[in-house]
């Protein structure tokens, strides 16, 4: 909690304090050189206007090295913030304030290896000749399960395929486990993982074209929040680097195996970076 306020001090007082103070700083020592040129004898008013273009000139050393850190650690503490805020989240309790509890299920990074990220989101395997292989539903030909095995996965005994609009689905009576979607030429193969595993990539890549996102310098960050009151939810979140912190982050609403697109937010600075959180 107090470590929280402490990055709250320093993102919204101390650095855009510390810039205005060195802005106003230089303008007051303009101004003061000015009067003196105006008003003063040449003779008497020399040694003052080389003492003050010395002031001024260590000022605006002061005032580069300070922008040139004010980007990183503006971007550094605008990222704290968000990583603080969306961890944890506080409910009402009546006539007794309020509790806190961690929303935060599971997460992706954030990481700036964007393709480490997006790899790990996605579920493709691998892909089969087309013309090879053909699908119908019922059990799974002694071709489809040999070419699994090859590939390093063991479809069982039991397993059969099934189709639903237009793609099929190799399930047990458990539950689904592989995907096949048709290609021009190919079946691409995917893993139907576990709900503990499942990043929902493909609902996510309807509504977020991840790679253009990353063309820009930043960084990614996938969570699943699990809320009280309204439900899990799926925040993918890309922070870029810039000189004023600016972050784009994409809410879906997970409703038993699908994610379903909730709300899209860009927080720019001085905005509050926990606007992350979707509630």
């Amino acid at each position: 909690m107090w470590s929280l306020i402490g990055l709250y001090i320093v993102y919204y007082l101390v650095l855009p304090l510390g810039l205005i103070f060195l802005v106003w700083k230089m303008w007051q020592k303009k101004k003061t050189l000015q009067g003196i040129s105006d008003f003063g004898s040449r003779k008497k008013s020399f040694p003052e206007i080389k003492k003050r273009k010395g002031e001024m000139e260590r000022l605006q050393v002061f005032l580069i090295i300070f922008i040139l850190l004010f980007i990183p650690v503006s971007n550094f503490v605008s990222f704290q913030i968000q990583e603080r805020s969306i961890e944890y989240d506080s409910r009402p309790v009546g006539g007794l304030g309020s509790i806190e509890y961690r929303q935060l299920r599971r997460k992706l990074g954030p990481s700036y290896d964007i393709d480490a990220i997006i790899s790990e989101m996605d579920t493709y395997l691998f892909s089969l000749e087309k013309p090879e292989y053909e699908l119908e539903e019922g059990s799974v030909s002694e071709d489809l399960i040999s070419a699994f095995d090859e590939e390093g996965y063991t479809i069982e005994e039991g397993w059969y395929i099934t189709e639903e609009r237009e793609v099929w689905w190799i399930t047990s009576d458990l539950r689904k486990r592989f995907r096949i979607e048709e290609a021009e030429d190919k079946f691409d193969i995917y893993e139907k993982p576990s709900p503990t595993r499942d990043w929902f990539i493909n609902d996510i890549r309807q509504h977020v074209d991840l790679e253009r996102l990353a063309s820009f310098p930043g960084r990614l960050g996938v969570y699943y929040l699990e809320k009280r009151d309204f439900g899990d939810f799926m925040v993918v979140s890309y922070d870029y680097f810039s000189p004023l912190p600016v972050t784009r982050n994409f809410v879906f609403l997970i409703h038993e195996d699908r994610a379903f697109f909730y709300e899209e937010n860009t927080i720019v600075y001085p905005s509050n970076p926990s606007n992350i959180d979707p509630f």
